[in-house]
Protein backbone atom coordinates (compact mmCIF):
# COMPACT_ATOMS: atom_id res chain seq x y z
CA UNK A 1 0.00 0.00 0.00
CA UNK A 2 1.40 3.53 -0.77
CA UNK A 3 -0.67 5.25 1.92
CA UNK A 4 -0.99 3.66 5.33
CA UNK A 5 -4.94 3.51 6.06
CA UNK A 6 -7.75 1.59 7.70
CA UNK A 7 -9.33 -1.48 6.22
CA UNK A 8 -12.82 -1.06 5.72
CA UNK A 9 -13.25 -3.28 2.78
CA UNK A 10 -11.25 -6.36 2.03
CA UNK A 11 -11.27 -8.15 -1.36
CA UNK A 12 -8.76 -11.09 -2.40
CA UNK A 13 -7.92 -12.11 -6.16
CA UNK A 14 -5.73 -14.99 -7.27
CA UNK A 15 -4.65 -16.96 -10.04
CA UNK A 16 -3.23 -20.57 -9.63
CA UNK A 17 -3.45 -24.13 -11.26
CA UNK A 18 -3.29 -26.88 -8.86
CA UNK A 19 -3.49 -30.90 -10.41
CA UNK A 20 -5.56 -31.72 -7.11
CA UNK A 21 -6.96 -28.35 -5.73
CA UNK A 22 -9.25 -30.46 -3.13
CA UNK A 23 -5.95 -31.24 -1.37
CA UNK A 24 -5.35 -26.74 -0.76
CA UNK A 25 -6.11 -24.68 1.85
CA UNK A 26 -5.44 -21.12 1.22
CA UNK A 27 -5.31 -18.03 3.84
CA UNK A 28 -4.72 -14.67 4.68
CA UNK A 29 -2.79 -13.81 7.92
CA UNK A 30 -2.62 -9.68 9.37
CA UNK A 31 0.81 -9.18 11.46
CA UNK A 32 -0.12 -13.24 13.01
CA UNK A 33 -3.01 -11.67 15.04
CA UNK A 34 -6.15 -11.52 12.58
CA UNK A 35 -6.65 -15.03 10.24
CA UNK A 36 -8.98 -16.25 7.66
CA UNK A 37 -9.24 -19.23 5.63
CA UNK A 38 -10.13 -18.16 2.04
CA UNK A 39 -10.99 -21.07 0.68
CA UNK A 40 -10.86 -24.97 1.26
CA UNK A 41 -11.11 -28.48 -0.99
CA UNK A 42 -11.46 -26.40 -4.05
CA UNK A 43 -13.18 -27.88 -6.86
CA UNK A 44 -11.12 -26.38 -10.41
CA UNK A 45 -7.56 -27.31 -11.08
CA UNK A 46 -7.29 -23.70 -12.97
CA UNK A 47 -8.49 -20.33 -10.75
CA UNK A 48 -7.70 -17.55 -12.95
CA UNK A 49 -8.19 -14.15 -10.94
CA UNK A 50 -10.57 -15.45 -8.39
CA UNK A 51 -11.95 -12.45 -6.70
CA UNK A 52 -13.11 -13.49 -3.09
CA UNK A 53 -15.64 -11.08 -1.28
CA UNK A 54 -17.95 -10.58 1.50
CA UNK A 55 -20.69 -9.59 -1.12
CA UNK A 56 -19.84 -12.16 -3.56
CA UNK A 57 -22.28 -13.46 -5.79
CA UNK A 58 -21.26 -16.74 -7.04
CA UNK A 59 -21.77 -18.37 -3.81
CA UNK A 60 -19.03 -19.90 -1.83
CA UNK A 61 -15.48 -20.87 -3.62
CA UNK A 62 -15.56 -24.03 -1.92
CA UNK A 63 -18.95 -24.60 -3.90
CA UNK A 64 -17.83 -23.02 -7.43
CA UNK A 65 -18.66 -25.57 -9.98
CA UNK A 66 -16.08 -25.41 -13.46
CA UNK A 67 -17.22 -28.49 -15.54
CA UNK A 68 -14.08 -27.38 -17.97
CA UNK A 69 -11.93 -27.57 -14.59
CA UNK A 70 -11.29 -23.55 -15.08
CA UNK A 71 -13.21 -20.90 -12.69
CA UNK A 72 -12.75 -17.64 -13.37
CA UNK A 73 -14.08 -14.03 -12.09
CA UNK A 74 -16.91 -12.60 -12.51
CA UNK A 75 -18.64 -13.00 -10.63
CA UNK A 76 -17.14 -13.33 -6.98
CA UNK A 77 -17.24 -15.60 -4.73
CA UNK A 78 -17.79 -15.70 -0.98
CA UNK A 79 -14.84 -16.74 1.15
CA UNK A 80 -14.74 -19.74 3.51
CA UNK A 81 -14.40 -17.50 6.50
CA UNK A 82 -15.62 -13.62 6.24
CA UNK A 83 -13.30 -11.03 4.87
CA UNK A 84 -14.72 -8.25 7.27
CA UNK A 85 -13.02 -9.88 10.44
CA UNK A 86 -10.35 -7.66 8.77
CA UNK A 87 -11.95 -4.72 8.95
CA UNK A 88 -10.30 -1.78 11.14
CA UNK A 89 -7.14 -2.88 10.91
CA UNK A 90 -4.09 -0.99 9.58
CA UNK A 91 -3.44 -1.66 6.11
CA UNK A 92 0.01 -1.22 6.38
CA UNK A 93 1.87 -4.41 7.69
CA UNK A 94 2.81 -8.26 7.36
CA UNK A 95 0.51 -9.60 5.54
CA UNK A 96 0.79 -13.45 4.55
CA UNK A 97 -1.49 -14.87 1.81
CA UNK A 98 -0.50 -18.86 2.60
CA UNK A 99 -1.60 -22.05 0.50
CA UNK A 100 -0.96 -24.89 1.74
CA UNK A 101 -1.16 -28.10 -0.05
CA UNK A 102 -2.18 -30.52 2.58
CA UNK A 103 -1.28 -33.97 0.88
CA UNK A 104 2.27 -34.76 -0.05
CA UNK A 105 3.23 -36.94 -3.21
CA UNK A 106 1.60 -34.73 -5.88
Amino acid sequence: FDVCGVVTDLDVSWTLNHSYPQDLTLSLIRENRTAAVLGTSLNCAVQDGIILDDLGTGGTIGDAKCPDGNLTSPPSYLPHEPLSGFNGLNACGRWKFIIQDRVEGD
